[in-house]
């Protein structure tokens, strides 16, 4: 197993990956949705629900769906981090 500090993903380090943010809200309903795409031609969809019609809040729904796409977008680098490492340790 190697010794080696493993780089690891955050908001900061993929964010040099977006090209760009949009955000659709569903008139019929209290959902929005936040689409981050990357520079290489991959999205990453993250979605904010409001329960009760008079807490809806349009700029709160797409903070919290960006903040669920990121969070997807970060899981989904650590992936690669750890696929990549143990590839390069294993030969494969």
């Amino acid at each position: 197993m190697s010794t080696k500090p493993q780089p690891t993903a955050t908001a900061d380090s993929v964010s040099k990956y977006i090209s760009s943010i949009e955000y659709k809200h569903f008139e019929q309903g209290l959902v929005v949705v936040c689409v981050i795409r990357l520079v290489f031609n991959y999205s990453v969809i993250g979605t904010a629900i409001c329960s009760n019609m008079s807490d809806f809040d349009l700029e709160k729904g797409k903070n919290r769906a960006k903040k669920n796409a990121m969070a997807e977008l970060i899981n989904r680098e650590r992936y690669r981090l750890k696929a990549t490492a143990y590839l390069g340790e294993n030969n494969e």
